[in-house]
């Protein structure tokens, strides 16, 4: 039977139990999936947009199995902010994610066809969802294949997504299969410019893995490889050149 000394010590071990888990556990919410329980709910998050606030310029090579084109990206700043220069404010910010506020941001958009030498460009709106918020007919072909590369992970990434090995993003169907895109290595990848760290999102797609790579406080993926449901080569893309602050701290990184 039970002493009253050991019913005493039981209740001390539940309550130094109960004492770890209400340690622990501000630290492990807010996750998706079975990493509820090891992601630190204060590891880096990204975000299509984040990074734009500091005006960067994106040079991507993008290329399908039909077209190759260098593609330039400029953030000009929200025609929503004003600051008190009279000069637009910064297109996107975490702030604005947090409270659900929706904001255009203007880019100016500079396309180098390499097949035809023909060069173009437009200054445009991109919608707080990452739509052209217009398509101009002599760049709309462009525009349309920046939606469904560069941009596509605006449909996955709208809001916060953590930065960790093991992380799951989304679920994506493919043919009958539904596959689940998740974060699977931390590390340098190179690109024209230099080396930077980044993270690779990646699923299977019968031998194929289809792959993004992600670097924090860039506000899009720096690098891609992407393949149909039969495995065709159906697009790449890859950052080859950034200019602004955010280079020099990617380099640092």
């Amino acid at each position: 039977m039970p002493t009253k000394k050991s019913k005493i010590m039981v209740g001390i071990g539940i309550m130094v139990i109960a004492a770890i888990i209400g340690v622990v556990y501000p630290f492990t919410i807010d996750l998706p999936g079975e990493e509820q329980e090891v992601i630190p709910r204060f590891a880096p998050q990204w975000y299509v947009g984040k990074g734009s606030e500091y005006s960067p310029k994106l040079q991507y090579l993008v290329k399908t199995d039909e077209m190759k084109f260098t593609a330039i990206l400029e953030y000009l700043g929200s025609p929503d902010l004003v600051t008190g220069k009279g000069t637009a404010g910064p297109c996107y910010s975490l702030v604005k994610v947090q409270a659900d506020i929706s904001y255009d941001c203007n880019v100016l958009v500079r396309i180098y066809d390499m097949q035809t030498n023909e060069h173009l460009g437009e200054k445009l709106t991109l919608t707080s969802g990452y739509t052209f918020k217009e398509k101009p007919k002599q760049i709309e072909k462009y525009l349309n294949v920046l939606d469904y590369t560069i941009l596509s992970l605006s449909g996955i990434a709208g809001e916060e997504k953590y930065l960790v090995v093991g992380a799951e993003w989304d679920t994506v169907f493919v043919g009958w299969q539904t596959k689940k895109i998740t974060a699977t290595e931390y590390s340098k990848v190179d690109l024209q410019f230099g080396s930077i760290n980044s993270y690779t999102l990646s699923y299977e797609i019968g031998d194929m893995v289809n792959k993004f790579w992600i670097t924090d406080d860039i506000p899009l993926p720096v690098k891609a490889e992407y393949y149909d449901a039969d495995g065709n080569f159906d697009y790449s893309y890859e950052l080859i050149d950034i200019t602004g602050p955010l280079k020099k701290l990617a380099l640092l990184d």
